[in-house]
């Protein structure tokens, strides 16, 4: 069955390659920038802002 998702127009993915409990921070593949960090609170934060949408491959 279908599912109709909301895509922000603009905005694009990014794949989280691990994170870091320790140093509080989470590190993903972003295609404009690369492989960065960014602080898990930020990362949560943008992460609310853009409706919690995830997909999950296994």
């Amino acid at each position: 069955m279908a599912k109709k998702v909301v895509w922000l127009r603009g905005q694009h993915c990014l794949v989280i390659t691990g994170y870091d409990k320790v140093n509080n921070c989470v590190y993903v593949a972003d295609p404009m920038k690369g492989n960065v960090k960014y602080p898990l609170d930020i990362f949560a934060e943008r992460y609310k802002e853009m409706m919690m949408q995830v997909v999950v491959i296994y």
